[in-house]
């Protein structure tokens, strides 16, 4: 059919940008990924809306095409949480101060973002990725405004709603305020090496203003009244563990501020220079960062829950299903939100049965008389301290 031959058509039209793009640029530039994508978008909507009437046939043939090569291409083959990745980044980078682009642009920027997120399959990766870039925004204080942040998420919970966006809305309130009303009796562990420090130098020609994290500012007060610092010393006298002590001075050692005499051996250079005053060397280190892996293992675990929720909300309304039409409902229900495996699926059922959550009567699955939801209770503050990675503890 003419519908089925326009639908191989723009998926072929997508996944051919996308493979130009990887071709000639193997580090991927978020801003061109989406570039390409809004193209092939843009070209074949256009023909629909303006040659084809806005068929209806041809808009569902446009969907499940942008779907296909948005989802599957050849940055996906190797990682599929690559799609929400740029996504996030392409975000991140329109709502940084830094960012060049006026109001009205930042406005327009959003909407072509938003026009691929809605053909976005795991949109709770994007979720995941998106909280922690927003959390370092946060932090460092590099967001544009809260109007900007508060526009975004706005956006986010228009696509996929408000449960999707709450623990996204109250990482903008007070980190501290929030937690100790409500964990009066529990420690806050705080990241330092996310913190901001300024320090002013004496000991040169040139006074410079070092812009470091805690864990640096630690390390370099310690030199007010040593002149050389052994790894052990600076372990000992600063409590900062070694797998991340070590990288600390590597950054110092490389913006030439620290010069490592001899084997461990540490001693302020007395020859520093700089061409700017203020000088940065707040860089993150890969011990405290928020890897790739690390949130996948997160997302992976939240579907758990969430799958389980899913059967134990339908079976309250339904009562009694067979194995197949509860898996069919499952992937209806969740698939806004990301696209469940079946055999996933299946064991949470097993899970529910285990439990005794759910019971089984010939080829039925009948909901037990005191039925519970099983999924574990996220609470707003917590996914914002997994984001954070803090620890904290009775």
């Amino acid at each position: 059919r003419l519908r089925d031959k326009f639908e191989r058509q723009v998926e072929k039209a997508g996944l051919d940008a996308v493979s130009t793009l990887v071709v000639n640029d193997a580090e991927l530039d978020p801003k061109a990924y989406l570039d390409a994508l809004l193209e092939v978008h843009t070209k074949y909507s256009a023909i629909v809306t303006q040659h084809l009437y806005g068929d209806v046939g041809f808009v569902g043939s446009l969907s499940k095409a942008c779907i296909a090569f948005i989802n599957q291409n050849s940055m996906t083959a190797t990682m599929s949480s690559k799609s929400p990745d740029l996504l996030v980044r392409y975000a991140d980078r329109s709502l940084r101060k830094d960012n060049s682009t006026e109001g009205a642009d930042i406005e327009g920027a959003l909407d072509r973002l938003m026009t691929v997120f809605n053909y976005l399959e795991d949109k709770d990766v994007f979720s995941h990725f998106y909280a922690a870039r927003l959390s370092k925004r946060l932090i460092y204080g590099v967001s544009a405004s809260d109007e900007r942040e508060a526009d975004m998420i706005s956006r986010l919970g228009k696509a996929c709603g408000a449960e999707y966006t709450s623990k996204l809305r109250q990482m903008l309130t007070d980190a501290t305020k929030y937690y100790q009303m409500r964990h009066s009796g529990r420690k806050l562990t705080w990241l330092w090496n996310y913190s901001r420090n300024e320090l002013r130098t004496n000991y040169l020609d040139q006074r410079y203003i070092l812009m470091t994290s805690s864990y640096q500012m630690a390390i370099l007060l310690l030199y007010n009244s040593h002149n050389l610092l052994s790894l052990s010393e600076l372990i000992t006298a600063t409590s900062i563990p070694k797998e991340i002590i070590t990288q600390v001075l590597a950054v110092l050692v490389n913006a030439r501020i620290l010069v490592d005499e001899e084997s461990e051996q540490y001693g302020l250079n007395s020859s520093f220079k700089s061409k700017k005053i203020r000088v940065n060397v707040n860089q993150p280190i890969k011990a405290e960062g928020s890897g790739q892996t690390e949130v996948m293992r997160a997302v992976e675990e939240d579907r758990k829950y969430a799958i389980q929720a899913t059967i134990v909300r339908i079976m309250k309304a339904q009562k009694s299903m067979t194995n197949q039409q509860l898996v069919q409902e499952v992937v209806e229900q969740v698939s806004q939100r990301f696209t469940p495996q079946i055999p996933i699926i299946r064991k949470a059922i097993d899970i529910l049965l285990e439990k005794e959550y759910l019971t089984r009567e010939g080829d039925a699955l009948i909901r037990s008389v005191e039925l519970f939801s099983p999924a574990r209770p996220v609470h707003l503050f917590t996914f914002f301290l997994r984001c954070f990675k803090f620890n904290s503890g009775t």
